[in-house]
């Protein structure tokens, strides 16, 4: 049997991808186990070669600082979580190594017949602690959304849509639900589907307000859709789900903060983040507490903007400085995170400059991810000329700073991380007029 490890700080890894550590033999270093199976010792006989795994669990408060969406606030809980066979086919990796580690970079190709490794179902996730300043939630696979999403509540009720503000009949929910997103599956304006103007309406919809009145819930959304379609559904069923996606706060002073600033203000208590992975078939069960790392933490000094990765051949560098880099200051270690992708579907003039297409609907696209300990992080000449190959018309790129628990057991290795950051978006810029 091969001893579960968990691994210090200095090895942690970027990326579902990532496999850490070295192989073990016997427990004691010397004799087989004293363990014997039909008369022979079990170390003579053939093992069954335990399930791979990779995974990322990863907890952020993420801002979006692209033109457009900085004007608006957009910021809140990003929960990303990921498990793969690293030996899986999947991609081409066009740089860096296979499994990506600390201090180097990884870029990865994926077309419409090399596709990703398929993400897969390892068990409940569980998120929790004095940390999130938002309801606990229960993460758990979606087959249909081939990935896992994590859930505040699920009820049925009376639900309206008037004028952007959603009333929930009835229900009154203790829950601080801002910054969360409301599923509607299958809303029929006045309960059918037959009467013109009223089709059926599938949606997930940012809360950027919450009123409990005296017997209702009244939510504002972030966009509605057709709001005058959506008039009344009776025994709706819908799902509140955290750690979905940012939302817009400047036009309601919508308090989105998803995570804390490490520690308590007054008693200067830590404030950390439980994340519980239940057992599945392939892993056992792990638990990682950790602190929120960098907490107002800002680019606007870093050479290499989060919203300005560069379209020519050029090393692209980011970093924060003092107290830029986000509370506490003083942290002794700090993972810089660098991660993105790339498209190549041609984008509307009319779409904001923070639309990002689905990746599946580009016919190529890259990732890239590698993390760094300290506050700056960079992709060299060579890594920038390997995502550029892709044509991209629009980068997305994340840069966050994180506290980390990479966790190994046997064969495969999974990585926690906590911590605030920022997305940007740069567009391919036109190309240059020719003078006449």
């Amino acid at each position: 049997m091969c001893t579960r490890t968990r691994l210090t700080l200095s090895l942690l890894a970027a990326g579902a991808a990532a496999l850490l550590g070295t192989a073990c033999g016997d427990d004691d270093g010397a004799s087989p186990d004293a363990k014997v199976v039909d008369g022979k010792p079990a170390d003579a006989m053939p093992d069954a070669a335990p399930a791979k795994r990779a995974g990322t669990l990863a907890v952020l408060d993420m801002t979006v600082e692209t033109a457009g969406a900085k004007q608006l606030g957009v910021k809140g809980g990003v929960v990303s979580i990921s498990f793969v066979d690293p030996d899986a086919a999947g991609g081409e990796v066009v740089f860096g190594p296979k499994d990506p580690v600390l201090g180097m970079c990884t870029v990865t190709k994926f077309t419409q017949t090399n596709k990703p490794r398929p993400n897969l179902d390892e068990g409940k996730v569980t998120i929790s602690g004095p940390g999130l300043l938002k309801p606990p939630l229960e993460c758990s696979f979606n087959a249909t959304a081939g990935g896992y999403e994590c859930k505040v509540l699920t009820d049925t009720a009376d639900v309206t849509i008037v004028g952007g503000k959603l009333t929930i009949k009835g229900k009154k929910y203790a829950q601080n639900l801002v910054g969360s997103h409301i599923r509607l599956t299958g809303f029929k304006a006045d309960g059918d589907n037959t009467t013109p103007g009223n089709q059926t309406y599938n949606g997930t919809l940012g809360i950027i307000q919450q009123t409990e009145t005296t017997t209702d819930t009244e939510l504002l959304l972030s966009n509605t859709g057709s709001p005058s379609a959506l008039e009344m559904q009776t025994g709706l069923q819908f799902t509140i789900l955290g750690g979905f996606a940012p939302i817009p706060t400047v036009p309601t002073g919508a308090n989105a903060d998803f995570l804390s600033d490490n520690k308590d203000d007054t008693t200067q208590a830590a404030q950390p983040v439980t994340i519980k992975k239940d057992a599945s078939t392939a892993l056992i069960e792990r638990t990682a507490m950790l602190q929120p790392l960098g907490d107002g933490i800002d680019f606007s000094d870093s050479p290499t903007k989060v919203d300005g990765f560069p379209f020519t051949s050029a090393t692209a560098n980011y970093s924060c400085a003092g107290a830029k880099c986000g509370a506490p200051t003083t942290e002794p270690v700090k993972v810089i995170v660098l991660s993105g992708i790339t498209t190549d579907v041609p984008i509307p003039d009319t779409a904001p400059k923070f639309f990002m297409p689905p990746a599946e609907a580009a016919t190529t696209y890259v990732t890239f991810q590698c993390a760094q300990l300290g506050t700056s992080i960079a992709l060299s000449k060579d890594a920038v000329d390997k995502i550029l190959e892709a044509k991209p018309t629009r980068i997305e790129t994340r840069v966050f700073i994180a506290s980390g628990s990479p966790e190994m057991d046997g064969a495969s290795t999974i990585n926690f991380l906590v911590g605030h950051g920022a997305i940007g978006h740069t567009s391919k810029p036109p190309p240059t007029p020719v003078a006449p």
